[in-house]
């Protein structure tokens, strides 16, 4: 089983969001996880991805997100 999370916003968003989501959702997948986002001014896709606990973010480098989907990993 693996924990999905998708959001579309008009509205800006930090990563930290999306991290307090993952934790919500740990109890459907603890073995990895992902997101990946655009930021509302830069139109790329950017990824974090790994086998480990996700960290929290203190910097503001990730905070004018507006479309992602993140997931959590059960093998």
């Amino acid at each position: 089983m693996c924990g999905i999370f998708a959001i579309y916003s008009k509205k800006t968003f930090h990563i930290n969001f999306l991290i307090d989501i993952l934790d919500k959702l740990i109890h459907r997948g603890k073995d990895s996880f992902g997101i990946s986002f655009i930021q509302k001014n830069n139109h790329n896709i950017d990824s974090l991805k790994s086998i480990n606990k996700i960290n929290y973010y203190d910097k503001n480098v990730y905070n004018n997100l507006s479309i992602a989907i993140t997931h959590n990993r059960y093998s």
